[in-house]
C-alpha cells in the first residue's frame, strides 16, 4: 500500500510559540534555486539565489498559514501557503520596495519566533495577493504597510535544517 500510515503522533512539551520574526525573499525566481532536501529531515541547502532579510516588529500579528485542500473525487491534494506581514512606517523607499514585491513571484523563507526557518513557494513561488498602506487614525494606530503573499504547492513547506542553509544579504 503506497500511502500507508507509518507512524503515530504523541503530545509533546508545551513550548510552542506563534508568530514570525523575519521574512527572507529570494533575489530570483524559484526555478533559479537548487534545493537539497529529504522528506525525512527537511532542506539542507538552498543555492543559486540570495535572500534579502525583512525584519518584522516583535509585537505585530505576522503569520504563516498552510491550508490543506483535498479533492477525493479528483484524487488530489495541494497546499495553499499564506504569509501576512506588517511593516511599520511609510516612506518613498518603502513604497518602491512594496511596488516591486507586488510584481514579483518570490521564493520565501520565514523565520518563526521559535527559531525555525521554513521554505515557502518552493516550486511555484509566492505572490502578493493583498495589501494595504495605512496612516492610522489615532496617534497610537498602526502606521505602515500590511502585505499578504500567497502561493500553491503540491507539497507542504519544509523546514531548513540549518541557519546556514541559505545565503542572506
Amino acid at each position: 500500500m503506497p500511502c500507508a500510515v507509518t507512524a503515530g503522533y504523541t503530545l509533546d512539551c508545551k513550548d510552542a510559540v506563534g508568530g514570525l520574526k523575519n521574512i527572507y525573499f529570494a533575489n530570483g525566481l524559484p526555478s533559479a534555486a537548487t534545493i537539497t532536501s529529504t522528506t525525512a529531515s527537511g532542506i539542507s541547502n538552498v543555492s543559486g539565489v540570495s535572500f534579502y532579510k525583512y525584519e518584522l516588529m516583535p509585537q505585530a500579528a505576522d503569520s504563516f498559514t498552510e491550508e490543506i485542500t483535498a479533492t477525493p473525487a479528483n484524487g488530489n491534494v495541494f497546499y495553499t501557503q499564506t504569509v501576512v506581514a506588517n511593516f511599520a512606517k511609510m516612506s518613498q523607499a518603502d513604497r518602491n520596495r512594496w511596488y516591486t514585491l507586488a510584481q514579483a513571484r518570490v521564493l520565501t523563507i520565514i523565520e518563526k519566533k521559535d527559531g525555525t526557518f521554513w521554505l515557502l513557494g518552493q516550486v511555484n513561488g509566492l505572490e502578493v495577493s493583498a495589501g494595504s498602506h495605512t496612516s492610522g487614525a489615532a496617534m497610537g494606530d498602526f502606521n505602515g504597510t500590511q502585505i499578504t503573499l500567497t502561493g500553491m504547492e503540491a507539497q507542504p513547506a519544509q523546514i531548513l535544517t540549518s541557519t546556514s542553509a541559505f545565503t542572506k544579504i
